[in-house]
């Protein structure tokens, strides 16, 4: 295990190298975590105005806690540390994920997993993710950690999906997965931790606090995606409905369109849990909130890493690792941005036609995702 964990650590510090060098957009969300610790530690405000690319703070107060460690930080030193944190979780994540396909043996273990977090790497979710120091592959591995008992044996199930709540509202939902998955003590302990962290920032910080929850809440959507929800970046169904529907119809059919997903996808991640594990489950749930979410861009679909591997299963099906590859092509190629370039560049016709779906293509693949896990976890 030390000889898997020096290798791709390695490989992990000198991606981070190749990433701050050739990524081709600045780090602002880190920039704005980084300044959110910084505004913390010295009384600012956090929904003020002085955050850098003028980009707002978007978290719970409480979620600006864990950025005061960034503050004191050089900002050259703090992408680089954050970059090859997020690579080396991102490794843990893929090291619990694909467990039934990855060799036995140090070395081949440690290159494989070393492959995969490069091939990943250059995805559309990744790419994104490590060029704006975003912070969704954290989240995404204090849930599964929570899950799979990856977590000290002192520390109650449930803890650890409450901090995330705390931290970004969305795996909330997960929440939601305890109770159906009949974990009613560990959805309580979650629920508890989220509210009691909350409570203790309103507190802390009350007058953050109630501006957040009074107005700001009410408003995220906005804030998130910057007043263009609308753009392409926004793969969430919400996202999609906003480029094709007027403006009045967007909000009654997004409410029910996403109230038929949530309760057929929370079904799918149970039936998934019932038949292939926590990992499949989780990962069911992690692409239903993108889907769902008002705002969803592609770093968010970060949870499509544990869904591959669900889609590999133990290997031995070439139509598995033929899904598997088709959905990491998708990703590597971008084709939302293809649909676009073919809407603005043709009125009509099949070209246009062919351009609405692609640009839709993240939002088509996770919901085609949790279909083919569904299916395949029923009886």
């Amino acid at each position: 295990m030390r000889v898997v964990v020096a290798a791709v650590a390695a490989v992990c510090a000198a991606l981070s190298a190749a990433v701050m060098a050739l990524s081709a957009v600045p780090p602002c969300d880190l920039a704005v975590y980084r300044a959110g610790g910084q505004a913390l530690v010295h009384g600012a405000s956090l929904y003020g105005s002085q955050f850098p690319y003028d980009l707002p703070f978007t978290y719970p107060p409480a979620a600006a806690w864990p950025f005061a460690v960034l503050a004191p930080l050089p900002p050259g030193l703090c992408m680089w540390l954050w970059t090859f944190a997020t690579l080396a979780v991102l490794g843990w994540v893929i090291a619990v994920s694909f467990g039934p396909v990855l060799p036995t043996r140090p070395w081949p273990r440690a290159a494989a997993v070393s492959s995969l977090i490069v091939a990943f790497g250059v995805t559309s979710p990744l790419t994104d993710h490590l060029g704006f120091g975003q912070i969704n592959v954290f989240l995404m591995a204090m849930c599964l950690a929570d899950l799979l008992g990856a977590r000290p044996r002192w520390l109650p199930q449930g803890v650890l999906i409450g901090l995330a709540t705390v931290m970004k509202l969305v795996p909330g939902l997960f929440i939601v997965y305890l109770l159906i998955t009949r974990r009613f003590q560990s959805a309580a302990t979650a629920a508890a931790t989220s509210a009691g962290v909350t409570l203790l920032a309103g507190i802390v910080s009350p007058a953050d606090s109630w501006k957040y929850f009074t107005d700001l809440l009410w408003h995220l959507s906005q804030r998130v995606g910057l007043n263009n929800n609308a753009t392409i970046g926004n793969q969430s169904l919400q996202g999609a409905l906003l480029r094709v529907l007027p403006g009045g119809w967007v909000g009654p059919v997004w409410a029910v369109l996403a109230a038929g997903v949530l309760a057929a996808g929370m079904g799918a991640a149970w039936r998934a849990y019932r038949a292939q594990g926590d990992i499949a489950g989780a990962a069911v749930t992690g692409l239903v909130s993108v889907v769902v979410s008002p705002v969803s861009w592609p770093h968010h679909l970060v949870w499509l890493v544990p869904a591959i591997a669900v889609l590999i299963g133990d290997g031995r099906r070439a139509g598995r690792w033929a899904a598997a590859i088709a959905v990491w092509l998708i990703l590597v190629a971008r084709t939302h941005r293809l649909g676009q370039d073919l809407v603005d560049h043709y009125q009509s016709g099949a070209m246009r036609g062919i351009g609405e779906v692609l640009r839709d293509s993240f939002l088509i693949v996770g919901i085609g995702t949790i279909t083919v896990l569904a299916a395949r976890a029923a009886p």
